[in-house]
């Protein structure tokens, strides 16, 4: 349905010695349209890419926050923070990891728990570490979220992935 958040999977056929049918690639996106698209296919249109399936952070008030959530809210950090990466284990509790710049100062990790409490609530469990470096990736990036839960985005409900992508993120943005 148009406004629905779904993952994005894909068929090719072009391929003849090994098709990729229903090839799930790890993309959450917006459906925009039912409507045939001008090149007459007749599936759904998507619209904006609004985060990964690796990058969703699942809170114990049943909020689940993407990856892009992050990336905003940490922008009022910038001053104190080089490099950041949430990383979650169990449903319910992340840490972050924080590269400090010189201006870090204790009242900056109380200031992001507290600001942090408003979407995640009081019962989800945040540990804020304090890091030397977060490791580059194989593509020589640095990974900003990543969840280790065990969750299929295509099995949560309708409202859990509304209020997934589009509460958090832009109640965040107008800020």
């Amino acid at each position: 349905m148009p406004g629905e958040v779904g993952e994005i999977v894909i068929t090719d056929l072009n391929k003849y010695s090994t098709p990729m049918i229903r090839y799930r690639i790890g993309d959450l996106a917006m459906v925009v349209s039912q409507n045939r698209c001008a090149c007459v296919r007749p599936h759904s249109q998507i619209g904006k890419i609004t985060g990964r399936t690796q990058a969703i952070v699942g809170c114990a008030n049943g909020v689940w926050l993407p990856g892009t959530f992050f990336a905003h809210f940490f922008k009022d950090f910038d001053f104190a923070i080089k490099h950041y990466q949430v990383f979650q284990e169990h449903f319910g509790s992340f840490d972050i990891r924080i590269v400090p710049n010189t201006q870090f100062i204790v009242h900056v990790e109380k200031d992001i728990l507290s600001k942090l409490e408003k979407y995640i609530g009081k019962k989800t469990a945040v540990t804020i570490l304090i890091v030397e470096s977060i490791p580059l990736v194989k593509t020589g990036k640095r990974t900003p979220v990543v969840s280790l839960i065990d969750n299929d985005f295509q099995l949560l409900s309708k409202a859990s992935k509304k209020q997934i992508l589009l509460e958090a993120h832009d109640e965040l943005s107008d800020s």
